[in-house]
């Protein structure tokens, strides 16, 4: 449990040095969430699958899969 306060503690120490005001930052963060999000959506699936009983394209985590 103190790994995980230990963290946050962290993460707002680093939201409080202003980094995350600056747009590149926050594309390049935003880049490596979709990267992630596509790498591992295979992942995804299989744990919705897992705890929701969801087929896949119910619980599409793509935005081109919407529509």
């Amino acid at each position: 449990m103190q790994a995980i306060a230990d963290a946050v503690q962290a993460q707002r120490a680093f939201f409080r040095t202003g980094s995350t005001l600056d747009i590149d930052f926050r594309i390049t963060q935003l880049k490596t969430l979709r990267d992630a999000l596509l790498r591992y959506e295979n992942r995804f699936y299989e744990a919705f699958r897992a705890d929701l009983k969801n087929r896949p394209w119910r619980s599409s985590a793509r935005k081109s899969d919407w529509y």
